[in-house]
């Protein structure tokens, strides 16, 4: 007689998969990783409530200095403006250049064949630029002339002690020979 069976669960259980059985293999040394990085979270977290508890001590600590600071602060802009200010009296105190005098001065002294070209003045130096023609004299003997006088009038000295000739060369303009000078006269 044969057996007749009857299966009652039609769903069998199946074997296993490969990758099943290997997660199954690596599931402790999973676990043992995760519960290393949770640690590992813990003791960096309680590192930055110890940094942050040390930082708020500091900060209290910088604020009871604050007012100090601010103190000093305004010390600092109150000798900048006071700095401003001294720069201001002295250029009040200090004297001026009249360049009307220094322009008569320099006419007074300048014999008849140097002709001037461009004088440029500021507070320190006055730079005069020119040309000498042949007159009466030799033209050297001309710019000879003009630093002699220029050196006894009495604003031009008493304003610049160092009166000379910086350079020359001669030339020629419009066919005629000249020599062209350029004088630096500072304080």
């Amino acid at each position: 007689m044969k057996k007749i069976k009857i299966n009652l669960h039609p769903v069998q259980a199946q074997e296993e998969t490969k990758l099943v059985k290997t997660a199954g293999q690596y599931m402790p040394f999973a676990i043992l990783g995760l519960a290393g990085l949770i640690v590992a979270n813990l003791i960096i977290f309680a590192f930055a409530n110890v940094l942050r508890l040390s930082y708020s001590g500091r900060h209290k600590h910088w604020k009871s200095l604050s007012p100090q600071v601010q103190e000093i602060v305004q010390l600092k802009d109150e000798l900048q403006k006071h700095i401003v200010e001294k720069k201001d009296f002295q250029n009040l105190l200090s004297e001026h250049l009249s360049f009307s005098q220094i322009m008569a001065e320099f006419f007074s002294s300048a014999p008849k064949n140097i002709w001037l070209r461009d004088m440029s003045i500021n507070e320190e130096t006055v730079k005069i630029n020119g040309y000498v023609v042949k007159w009466k004299e030799d033209r050297l003997v001309s710019l000879d002339k003009l630093i002699k006088a220029l050196n006894e009038q009495t604003y031009f000295i008493e304003k610049f002690r160092n009166v000379g000739l910086k350079n020359y060369r001669k030339s020629t303009l419009n066919g005629v020979d000249i020599i062209e000078f350029r004088m630096e006269c500072a304080r």
